[in-house]
């Protein structure tokens, strides 16, 4: 087990509990420092599931700020950074590492399968109607690589 995450304590786990959650094996549910149990209500977690702390405010691309956490939602084999919001999940989020910051609510359902590439490895034709010159998509391509391509 990293360093960096450590089993729930006692009073993390009663929280939890008072507020809802449920966990298929709660000893696969991992937290890091600064994890605060009160940010996390109606939340099922399901296979090894890692939390980052939950202790900050996070800002969405309309400049509202909202409290870190997670709220009425299913995780199932996941990974979450810290300061995180997710909220209304209406079935479940599975096998995603989800960075620091992140906002996702009000998602049906979120899942991650082997081989999933993101775009990564796609064949575009960026900006040429007609075709013939594709560019190969991945994760740092920008606007100036993908002219120079």
């Amino acid at each position: 087990m990293p360093e960096k995450y450590k089993r729930l304590t006692d009073t993390d786990l009663s929280a939890l509990k008072a507020q809802g959650c449920t966990a298929g094996d709660w000893s696969r549910v991992l937290v890091c420092n600064g994890f605060e149990p009160h940010n996390v209500m109606n939340v099922h977690f399901q296979g090894d599931i890692r939390l980052g702390a939950l202790t900050g405010e996070v800002t969405d691309c309309d400049g509202v700020s909202r409290r870190a956490g997670i709220r009425n939602a299913t995780l199932i084999d996941c990974t979450l950074g810290d300061n995180v919001y997710i909220a209304n999940i209406g079935s479940y989020i599975a096998n995603y590492d989800i960075g620091d910051g992140v906002i996702i609510e009000d998602t049906a359902k979120m899942v991650c399968t082997s081989g999933c590439g993101f775009g990564n490895g796609v064949e575009v034709a960026a900006v040429n109607e007609a075709g013939g010159r594709e560019v190969v998509i991945y994760d740092t391509l920008s606007a100036q690589t993908a002219y120079l391509m």
